[in-house]
């Protein structure tokens, strides 16, 4: 049944939403769309649904006018971390896997996440972070660094975060600062712009990070926490 007949059936019989949303055995986006099933209404605005929206706008592809939304990671583990959040906050759905890190997963998430973020585009030159993400909470804001880090951060002796977006490289930023974080400003080199985390705050961003993943397990740095835990253990002056 189409979504605009069950708001008019609901307003014709006077039977609030809140209770038709709670029989909801199952939905999906047009007549071929993948079906999620067992959905998880409402859905909820919390720091991993913001930090999807970051996955897709770093490693992921959306255009719902051509085919269906993917995330392309390679290492399994950093892969299933963003699986889990699409389970936790949207519900039961079959994806799909090729190349070994192409996984594609119902639009129907994706139409969802862009009308609620009012997102016109994820593509890595025109992006922006949306503003309910910048205006958000520091959970959140952290959830989304965190995310952005393992799919386009680089952790070494420092932290760094890269993008061919000025703009979107530009709010990332702000996020860090948001947070708390000291910066360096933002810099431009082999066709991409950058910029670190100053040391003097790596400790901070650690602490902030082991805080976020007792309550959002999901929200991790994968197999780059060991880079975090290295970096934060050095003794600096």
């Amino acid at each position: 049944m189409p979504l605009w007949a069950i708001i008019e059936l609901s307003r014709l019989a006077n039977i609030n939403l809140h209770k038709v949303e709670r029989n909801i055995l199952a939905y999906r986006s047009g007549i071929c769309g993948g079906l999620i099933s067992n959905p998880k209404l409402p859905i909820l605005a919390n720091p991993e649904l913001d930090s999807i929206v970051i996955h897709l706008i770093a490693d992921g592809y959306v255009n719902d006018k051509i085919m269906t939304p993917s995330y392309c990671q390679k290492k399994e583990n950093d892969r299933s971390l963003f699986i889990k959040k699409l389970h936790n906050v949207f519900g039961d759905f079959n994806g799909s896997l090729s190349e070994g890190k192409v996984f594609r997963f119902p639009k129907a998430i994706t139409k969802i996440i862009s009308n609620y973020y009012n997102i016109k585009s994820f593509m890595s030159k025109t992006a922006i972070v949306p503003e309910k993400i910048s205006n958000n909470t520091k959970t959140s804001k952290l959830a989304c660094i965190i995310a952005f880090i393992l799919d386009e951060g680089n952790i070494r002796d420092v932290i760094c975060v890269f993008s061919v977006n000025k703009r979107l490289i530009s709010q990332i930023r702000l996020l860090f600062m948001g947070c708390g974080y000291r910066c360096n400003p933002l810099r431009y080199g082999s066709k991409r712009y950058w910029f670190s985390m100053k040391n003097s705050s790596i400790k901070r961003f650690h602490k902030d990070y082991k805080k976020l993943q007792n309550i959002y397990p999901t929200c991790s740095l994968g197999t780059k926490y060991i880079k975090l835990y290295t970096l934060s253990s050095k003794v600096r002056k």
